[in-house]
């Protein structure tokens, strides 16, 4: 796997956001330099024609102009019919050396054009310095005094266009929810993770309000053999599906089956253990009376991955195919979580299309693009990854948005940059020369009980996603809540999108606030 690619060293960049649409630029530098380049160039421009123009005519005409200076006074008074005459410009001319009194004031012609080119550089640099301090202290307050534009998108083969960006923070986390409606037969997915290993149990409310449920995860090894990490993650998992078929019987129960060490790589390489791992699959699918599988390889980095990847599902969907049974109305499911695409190595390890071949649906894990230290690439945010698959693959209706239900924050935050947009925030390593920072993820419901004031979250309209950032603590937060997850759904559903993911359900409040914001409505 390649080396991460950090852009500072005793410092870090941080987010406004985990999910991140479209290229995001608030506030752009080069649009101010632009305006004062202008007005610089225009008095540099008066400045060198001037000088120039004297340095023609002195090399013209050099130590032939006229004495007492009358060639100077004949051309700043130039009446144009003495040109017709050449008796009047020949007595001009002479070899006699230019008065002092003349060489004086070409010497202050000189001076003024050295005054149009650095009164023109002064005036745009001391301009630029008071418009970036207006501009910092702007953000603080939640303003901005420029909108910049977005870089342009890739080409997206969708029928609907993308949402809009702008860029005008402003305190309105919390505006009223839109209700999506979409055509009764289109199948559109609202799929939670449920992570056993932690705390908090789902609930019956929440199994309501989704199409498929994942519980995550059973652990593997090598050869193929699947099991549950300890009692208490299985006693969750049995709860689960109790729970479910009580609630829906027409709700999906998957379980997702996770490894982001070798022993995927391994037992996808051997056609005997990609046979054993699909039989012990299917024998836990019909032992649980469930509905499918879910594939979490984190991450296939090697070439030879990209043909084993496919060989392995490929097993899969064939013994899953073989235990389909005729009283069964549907066919169990196969899905997997494919990364955000951000790294480019993954273009050779991944093959999407041919992922595409035996699975129902790709879970996209478009979370997490920046970690405590690392940035990740240039397309690092939610609206390329989307288009990326969509355009590779001719199949949005295949693909699901993932968004978090919780959030990051930062400690020891110094503040916005100015390099390049509002959307970066500069963090002190504990350090010196270490990526040593202070900060976790953190749950949607225990983000007020970790002291943040959720009241007092800015709304960044480019980005439709909320933030918090306390100077006088010097700490930052940057979050999904209702507005920004109900935004990411209008985004999914305008770009035909198969649905949402989400990571994970039982980060939610007691009231089911972010589950709310993503449901759909069939007229």
């Amino acid at each position: 796997m390649p080396p991460s690619t950090s852009r500072l060293n005793q410092e870090q960049r941080i987010p406004m956001v985990q999910n991140r649409t479209a290229n995001q630029q608030v506030f752009d530098v080069r649009k101010i330099a632009k305006v004062f380049l202008s007005v610089f160039l225009l008095l540099f421009g008066c400045g060198v024609v001037a000088a120039v123009s004297t340095v023609i005519i002195f090399n013209i005409f050099g130590d032939r102009i006229v004495k007492n200076g009358e060639f100077l006074n004949f051309i700043l008074n130039c009446d144009l019919k003495n040109f017709s005459d050449s008796s009047t410009i020949a007595p001009l001319l002479s070899t006699t050396p230019i008065p002092n009194d003349n060489l004086d004031s070409l010497k202050q012609f000189g001076m003024y054009a050295l005054v149009f080119v650095f009164g023109g550089l002064i005036a745009s640099a001391v301009a630029t310095v008071v418009w970036l301090l207006l501009e910092k202290r702007s953000r603080i307050s939640g303003h901005t005094l420029l909108p910049s534009s977005t870089t342009p998108a890739r080409p997206v083969q969708i029928t609907k266009p993308a949402m809009k960006m702008s860029s005008s923070p402003s305190k309105q986390p919390n505006k009223p929810l839109f209700i999506l409606k979409i055509p009764q037969s289109t199948d559109f997915r609202i799929v939670g993770f449920y992570e056993g290993s932690g705390t908090n149990e789902i609930r019956e409310s929440q199994l309501g309000k989704l199409t498929h449920v994942i519980y995550s995860s059973l652990d593997m090894s090598s050869k193929g053999n699947i099991h549950f990490r300890n009692y208490d993650m299985r006693r969750k998992f049995l709860n689960l599906v109790e729970l479910a078929r009580k609630v829906n019987p027409e709700l999906k129960v998957m379980i997702s089956i996770f490894d982001q060490y070798s022993n995927f790589g391994l037992l996808a390489e051997e056609e005997e253990r990609r046979k054993n791992f699909a039989e012990n699959i299917a024998s836990f699918i019909l032992t649980h009376d469930i509905d499918g599988v879910d594939i979490f390889w984190r991450w296939p980095s090697e070439n030879k991955c990209r043909e084993s990847y496919v060989l392995l599902l490929s097993e899969i969907r064939r013994k899953l195919t073989e235990i389909q049974t005729a009283s069964r109305k549907t066919s169990y499911l196969l899905s997997v979580v494919m990364p955000s695409f951000d790294w480019p190595y993954y273009k050779d390890t991944i093959d999407l299309n041919g992922i595409l071949n035996y699975v129902d649906f790709i879970n996209v894990r478009t979370i997490n693009y920046y970690g405590f230290g690392v940035i990740n690439g240039e397309y690092s945010n939610v609206d390329w990854t989307m288009k990326y698959c969509s355009n590779n693959t001719g199949k949005p209706g295949m693909l699901n948005m993932g968004v978090p239900f919780f959030g990051a924050y930062w400690k020891n935050v110094e503040g916005p940059i100015d390099i390049k947009e509002e959307m970066w925030f500069t963090a002190k390593s504990k350090t010196e020369g270490e990526h040593a920072y202070e900060g976790d993820y953190l749950p949607w419901r225990n983000m007020e009980d970790n002291g943040w004031n959720l009241t007092k979250a800015v709304w960044h309209q480019e980005t439709r996603c909320p933030f918090i950032w306390d100077p006088t603590e010097k700490k930052f937060l940057g979050f999904e809540n209702q507005r920004s997850l109900n935004e990411k759904l209008k985004y999914a559903v305008d770009n035909n999108l198969g649905g949402i993911t989400i990571w994970s359900v039982e980060m939610d409040d007691d009231q089911d606030n972010l589950l709310k914001s993503l449901q759909v409505k069939r007229a």
